[in-house]
This record gives C-alpha cells, structure tokens and sequence, in this order.
C-alpha cells in the first residue's frame, strides 16, 4: 500500500511538474531580442528599432503589401522576353473542277469535257515578330496533285467515267516571307507593353512603400502607447505607494487620538482609488502588448514586453530644408503619380498609333522544284528558273476614325489631370511636412511646461505631506496634492509621447528611419 501511494504521489509530482513547465514556456526569441528579469518577473527588453525591425521581417502586412509588387515584377520580366516563335503545321485536301473549251480535247471525243485537280499540301514553318514591328517566317511546303477529265453526253446524263490526264507530280517549295510597317506598328510601339510593364511595377513598388510606411507608423506608435503605459504605471504605482502612507499615517495619528475617523476614511478612499487607477494602466499595458504581437505575428511569446526606449527631445537628422527634398522625393502618392504620368505618356502614345496610316511592305520569295518522284522534286529546289517572287506596297489610311480621335483626347485630358493632381500633392506633402515641423515644435513646448509643472506639484505635495505630518494639514489636502501630481506626471508622460509619435512621423515622411534603425527597406 505504501508502494502504491508512493507511485501516486510520484506520478502527481510528474504532472505537476509538467504543468509548470508547459506555462513557463516560450518558443525562441527572434534575434536581436533578450529577457530581462524585473521584480522577479521575466520581461522581454524592446527598443523602438528592434520593433520596427520586427515588423519588417515578421509582419505580415509586410508579406501581403509585397506580393503586388512581385507579381508586377514578374509581369515586366515577361514583357521584356522576345515574341514567341511560332510552329505552324497545315495539312489541306483539295479537290477542284471547271469546263474545259473542247478544243483542248481530241476532236473525237464526245460531250463538253470537265477536267478535275486532286491535290494534298502539307507545309511547316517558322513565323516570328519582332517587336519594332518587322514579322518574318520560313515555309516548307509539298504539293501532291494529279488531273482527271471526264465529259458531260448531255444535260439529263451523269459525268462520264474520269480517266487521268497524267502521272500524278510532287512540287516541293521553300517559301520565305516578310512584312516591314512603314508607319503604324513601327518602331517604339511593339516596346509599349515592356514599358507599362515597367511603369506598373514602379505603381506596386510605390503602393507597397506606402502600406509599409503606414504599417511601421501603426506599429511605432503603439509602441509608444507601450512605453506611455509602463511610464503611467509607475506614476500609479508611486500614488499607490504614497497613498499607502499617508493611510498608515492617518491610522497612527488616529490611534493616538490626534486625528478625525473621517480622515482615515478619506485616506483609505484614495489608496483605493489609486490601486484602480494602476489596475486600469496594467490592463492598457496587457491591450498594447497583444496589439504588438498580433502585428508581429509572435502570439506564442507568452512574456510581457519591457520598453526599453526613453522618449526626450531629439535634434532634426538633417537640416529644415533637405528634409523637404527628401519628403519630396520619397513621398509614394507623388511617385505613383510620376508613375501615371509615364502610363498616360504610352496611352497616348498607342492612341496616335492606332489612328495613323498603315503603309506596309511585304516581300515573298519562292523556290520551287518539281517531280514525279518526292526526291526529284526535292532536287529540283536548288535548280534556277522555278522561282516566284512577290513585292506589295499596302497603304491603308482611316477615315472618319472617331473611335481613335476619342481615345487620343481622352489620354491628353487624363495627363492634364494627373499633372495637375500632382502639383496638388507636391503642395499637399509640403504643407504636411510644416505641419509635422509645427507640431514638433508645439510639443517640445508642452514638455517644458509639463516639465514645470511636475515640479510645481512636487513642491506642493512635499509641502502638504510635511503640514499632515505636524498636525497642520489633512489627508484630503494631502490626497489632492497627491493626485494633482500624478496628473501632472502623466500629462509630461503624454506630452513625450505625442513628441515620439510626431517624431517618427516625420522620419518615415523623410525616409530617415531607415538611417536611424537597422532596417532594411
């Protein structure tokens, strides 16, 4: 029995054991992250550009933005390939008739003749266009045929039996073709596709930078509302502790007989109502943390996040002026409309095509060779005097083309836009850019005054709790100094936030994040 109740025990220790294990587990941290241990809990230590880094190789709004943007790459790399060549095979069975003038026949002959071909032609050949315009090929081609008379006695009565002209003969040929246009479909024009192809992938390239500049300013920004909630902590946490005692105070002076009951109750109220305003920060902490590991795609990692960044006024990467430029430059809605302007430019550019005249030039060469055996006629081939030639000249001119004249004023009207749409967003980007400058400006101020008054509140506080302690003052005072501390605490934490938020902004308008962290854009 004690056997048995030691094996229970052992199997209870096991699970217990396995138990404990399975909660403290965590997969492997990506790179560049590491635990901290913090009043004894294991935190993962972050810093803004391990983040940021994060978002770029994890995320999977990073992955989705990319795939447009491969796919536009791909469809370019196919445009730029060479025009398929063509195979073409043809097998054709012909049988034709016609009447014959009877003095082709033997004067004995009755009836009207009626002479009959069978034929059977078999070619293959090569065909290919080039992409300035030009189209060529190359035909192998044999021709069986054979002829028949027969002769019509009279109107009421059916076709005489056929009988054979002749042996059937076997015409072998090399056929060798060319078409050069001399106006429409010349030159450029057979490149449009390859350049809208390159024009769309510049589109993706631009659209992708823009959904990942929005994606790494959604995920800065809650970092830091992080580094804000663990700031907010600890104010609420020192509340706490303060209200903790000034009650302890309260309830000495109390027992001593120096003190109201109702002062106690007062101080109690405020160590309860600072412990819910901790709560409340410790659950916007917990909201922040799943919000991040949704974005990062690392739901697994069960640790809590410690922010390692410590939010102050920074100077400007580059001076006012050449963050312009760069804001300028690397703006995606005005690169996407340089890139329409490109795509309207070959719009136009088909539109004219399509209405111009057609003037073409097209060249055959033949050489034939005849038999009655398939190798004589193969022979016959290289021998001069069976040859056929063909020179045409094909002018082709449209005549009230609406249709084209429509497309053509279409495309110049939507150039005129995108060109005026662009200068509206140069205007658009530029303003925004002052606007972020402004507000930078406008925050560091609020700091310097969020700064003061935190020092104000601590003078106030330090002068009440002195008063409370000699009798001078009460536990509500002091819980209003107390609490007007905190607030003032927490309006320079918000203060420093709203400062790193625009901060960042205005490093991802100008591209300069990529400078100040280790990304890879």
């Amino acid at each position: 029995m004690k056997a048995l109740r030691g094996l229970f025990l052992g199997l209870g220790c096991l699970l217990l054991s396995a138990e404990g294990l399975k909660a403290e587990f965590n997969p492997a941290l990506p790179k560049g992250l590491s635990q901290i241990v913090i009043e004894g809990k294991k935190k993962l230590a972050v810093g803004l550009g391990q983040i940021l880094a994060l978002t770029v190789e994890r995320a999977t709004g990073y992955k989705i933005s990319s795939i447009e943007t491969k796919q536009a790459l791909r469809d370019w790399q196919e445009q730029q390939a060479m025009n398929p060549l063509t195979w073409s095979n043809q097998v054709v069975n012909t049988r034709s008739g016609n009447l014959l003038s009877s003095s082709f026949v033997s004067s004995k002959a009755s009836g009207l003749p009626y002479s009959r071909n069978d034929s059977v032609i078999a070619s293959t050949g090569f065909s290919q266009k080039a992409k300035w315009g030009l189209s060529y090929g190359l035909t192998y081609q044999r021709a069986s045929r054979k002829g028949f008379i027969a002769y019509f006695t009279s109107p009421d009565q059916p076709l005489s039996k056929f009988i054979a002209l002749d042996d059937a003969y076997i015409a072998d040929s090399w056929i060798a073709e060319m078409k050069l246009p001399l106006l429409k479909d010349f030159g450029s024009i057979g490149y449009l596709p390859e350049y809208r192809g390159e024009a769309l992938f510049i589109q993706a390239q631009h659209r992708e930078q823009k959904a990942n500049r929005a994606l790494l300013r959604q995920v800065g920004g809650a970092y830091w509302d992080l580094v804000a909630a663990q700031k907010n902590i600890q104010v609420r946490a020192s509340a706490k502790e303060l209200a903790n005692r000034v009650l302890k105070e309260a309830e000495t002076k109390f027992r001593l007989g120096a003190l109201d009951p109702t002062e106690v109750t007062q101080a109690k109220t405020q160590l309860a109502l600072a412990e819910q305003e901790l709560l409340t920060e410790i659950t916007k902490k917990r909201l922040i943390e799943d919000q991040i590991k949704v974005f990062l795609d690392l739901r697994n990692l069960k640790l809590e996040y410690w922010a390692k960044e410590e939010p102050q006024i920074k100077p400007l990467p580059l001076p006012e002026d050449k963050l312009l430029a760069r804001a300028l430059q690397q703006d995606p809605d005005l690169a996407l409309l340089r890139a329409g302007i490109s795509l309207n430019e070959l719009d136009l550019q088909e539109a004219n095509n399509a209405d111009s005249s057609n003037l073409d030039l097209s060249l055959k060469y033949q050489q034939n060779g005849y038999g009655t055996f398939a190798s004589e006629a193969a022979r016959g081939v290289s021998k001069q005097g069976a040859v056929d030639y063909q020179v045409a000249l094909t002018w082709q001119v449209p005549l009230f083309n609406h249709q084209g004249q429509r497309k053509r004023i279409k495309a110049e009207l939507e150039g005129e836009r995108i060109i005026l749409q662009l200068e509206n967003q140069k205007a658009v980007t530029e303003v925004n850019f002052y606007s972020l400058l402004q507000t930078l400006r406008l925050n560091e101020e609020a700091i310097r005054l969020a700064q003061t008054g935190v020092r104000l509140n601590e003078e106030l506080y330090g002068k009440a709790s002195a008063r409370f302690k000699v009798g001078q003052s009460t536990s509500f005072r002091v819980a209003l100094a107390q609490q007007d501390l905190a607030e003032a605490q927490m309006r320079l934490n918000q203060a420093l936030i709203a400062y790193e938020k625009t901060f960042l902004d205005l490093l991802l308008m100008t591209d300069q994040v990529f400078n100040l962290y280790p990304l890879s854009s």
